[in-house]
């Protein structure tokens, strides 16, 4: 009849002229919980659901990736466990998720015979589609899906009507990258069910090494243009591909560490950017295993270093510097030993070695000039520049800055060239133009966090609001929090405790002392556990001129003295003239803060007479007692 309709449900499509489909997409998670309590209520009357257990079943349905089937035999369980033990039990889901009571066929009363049922009505070269995106963890390209599927000796030519096929099937899911590009992803379910008929079969081997190999490929691709204009390119492709990677890196530890290591360190550089830190530092130190060759060592040693040192222990960083400085040594290649020189000038910096700094950058630039590598030169020459600007040397910073800019310019590397006019902008902070720096610094700070580097974001966005703060910009307190929050999201924890050391100064200015040593306090135990480094020493002095602690003070002043730290020391005699003007002994306060001025005059690019709190306080007690004023320069310019 002409007005008849048939509503029939299939797994692929019936062919006929006429059809329209409808795809029933997975069940959306609140319609997954929902139909979880249903059925296992239905099971097990007087169920009791507190909010761990919603928790743990709404985590089962994610797991479970809404597929109703599965949904209903997880819940079916809920006869004779707790949610909790489903939850636990879902690794081995092919033994849970079966219902031995029920009279139905094995396709409707357990999740693999569901699965194998529409498997086994597959083509050869459709369950090898299978088995190669089982390889990838999230989602694939359709490149890196290929290269698998020549592997699984699968031609060329059949790949579109193989994945077409399996899509219009349902198996296998379409996502758009944004970009133009579509990925495939298969169900958690149905990719555990192809990976154990991969490891049945004798490709498995085969199927994983093309997966390594075509990580290896684009690592190789990443490494020579991430210093480019193409640095978008090679960030999306680290972003998209980061569980792949893994995936691989986990397979290479067992079946090729070389292979596996030249994964990591082609990366490196592109994690360095992204700003991966303590995360990419263990990615790339548990790659280096086995017959690794020593340029493949030494170039991962050194990202382990910069890594590391950015977020995490400078402690282990050197120590993985000091490994590859040795084996440099011994292949006697000068361009490999001043890269190990410009990785100890970024440890260096923080490490809170500003003098080591500059003089381990100056010795990498004889190299890389002798061999007119640019961007390595215009790295190490803001290297140096940090370094000069620590000591106080704002002109040869401003001039090496400078002469960075000019490098990195044509190269196109957005990267570098946010962090050299960030520089530029602390070398108008060293001068005390803030509202030239306040203006620089938000500009690389929002274009850091335009371009995706939200690590370099935070930490311009904290230097930011050092210039508000130093220029009494009452916007500085709002900058910190979202430098904090950056940091945070970045796992950025030496960033975070430079900014929380600045918000303390902040707060402690606006009289909120209990918040100040709250910050200060967290800054201690994150320094201890993190090996110290930059600006712990200070933290140090701040914490125990706030707590009055003069045995503390003393020891902070001898370590300044020693390390020619004079930001801590200054902080240090401050806190101590404190102490001593408040038990009464007021000429010693004087002779203290008369040494405290004198530090500070050489400083100005670092500390303004506003950060000295405890100085303020005490000069008031000395200018009343006849005799001591005069032996106390004012110390404020």
């Amino acid at each position: 009849p002409p007005r008849l309709v048939v509503l029939a449900t299939s797994q692929a499509l019936l062919g006929l002229a006429e059809e329209r489909p409808y795809e029933l997409a997975p069940l959306p998670q609140r319609e997954s919980v929902a139909l979880f309590e249903q059925r296992a209520r239905q099971l097990r009357r007087g169920l009791a659901l507190d909010s761990d257990s919603r928790a743990a079943i709404a985590e089962i349905c994610r797991s479970l990736d809404g597929l109703p089937l599965a949904i209903e035999l997880a819940a079916a369980r809920a006869r004779s466990l707790s949610v909790h033990d489903i939850a636990r039990r879902l690794d081995d889901r092919f033994g849970l998720l079966r219902d031995p009571s029920s009279s139905r066929p094995e396709r409707r009363r357990a999740l693999a015979g569901a699965i194998a049922w529409s498997y086994d009505l597959l083509f050869p070269d459709d369950q090898r589609a299978l088995w190669a995106l089982s390889c990838f963890v999230g989602s694939a390209s359709l490149g890196g899906v290929e290269r698998v599927l020549a592997a699984l000796e699968v031609p060329p030519e059949a790949v579109a009507d193989t994945i077409g096929r399996l899509v219009d099937r349902s198996l296998v899911m379409v996502e758009d990258a944004g970009s133009g590009e579509l990925r495939y992803r298969l169900l958690d379910s149905i990719r555990l069910y192809a990976a154990d008929r991969l490891r049945e079969s004798t490709r498995a081997a085969a199927a994983h090494a093309a997966q390594a190999d075509w990580c290896a490929r684009l690592a190789d691709w990443c490494e020579r243009h991430v210093r480019s204009a193409r640095q978008p390119e090679c960030l999306a492709i680290a972003r998209t591909e980061r569980a792949n990677v893994d995936a691989a890196l986990r397979w290479c530890a067992t079946h090729d560490p070389v292979l596996g290591a030249r994964i990591a360190t082609d990366f490196g550089w592109t994690w360095v950017v992204l700003g991966d830190g303590t995360a990419g530092a263990a990615r790339v130190r548990n790659a280096l295993t086995g017959d690794v060759p020593s340029r493949d060592l030494v170039t991962g040693r050194l990202l382990v270093a910069w890594l590391e040192s950015s977020a995490g222990n400078v402690s282990d960083a050197q120590r993985d510097l000091d490994r590859a400085r040795e084996l440099a040594g011994a292949l006697a290649d000068d361009v490999l030993i001043a890269d190990v020189e410009r990785h100890q000038a970024f440890v260096a910096i923080q490490e809170g070695r500003p003098a080591l700094a500059r003089s381990a950058a100056a010795s990498s630039l004889i190299a890389y000039r002798a061999h007119r590598l640019g961007w390595s030169t215009a790295a190490a020459l803001l290297l140096g520049a940090y370094g000069s600007l620590m000591l106080g040397d704002v002109a040869t910073a401003s001039d090496e800055a400078a002469e960075a800019l000019t490098i990195l310019e044509p190269l196109g590397d957005a990267w570098g060239l946010v962090h050299a006019q960030a520089m530029l902008g602390a070398v108008a902070q060293a001068e005390h133009r803030f509202a030239d720096a306040a203006r620089t610094l938000e500009g690389a700070a929002d274009a850091s966090l335009a371009l995706g580097f939200l690590g370099q974001a935070a930490l311009h966005r904290a230097s930011l609001a050092r210039v508000q703060q130093r220029a009494g910009d009452p916007r500085a307190a709002a900058s910190y929090d979202q430098a904090l929050e950056m940091a945070a999201a970045s796992g950025d924890g030496r960033l975070a405790a430079t900014a929380r050391l600045n918000l303390a100064r902040l707060r402690r200015s606006h009289g909120d002392e209990a918040g100040a040593l709250a910050l200060w306090v967290e800054n201690d135990h994150w320094y201890d556990a993190a090996g110290g480094g930059d600006l712990a020493l200070l933290n140090r002095s701040l914490l125990a001129a706030a707590r009055g602690e003069e045995g503390e003070l003393t020891r902070v002043l001898a370590e300044a003295e020693a390390s020619s730290d004079r930001e801590s020391a200054v902080c240090a005699l401050d806190g101590l003239a404190r102490s001593a003007a408040v038990a009464g002994d007021l000429s010693r306060a004087a002779a203290l803060l008369e040494r405290a001025d004198l530090q500070a005059a050489t400083i100005g690019h670092l500390l303004d007479p506003a950060d000295r709190l405890d100085a303020d306080t005490v000069r008031p007690l000395i200018s009343a007692v006849p005799g001591l004023i005069s032996e106390v320069p004012d110390g404020r310019s």
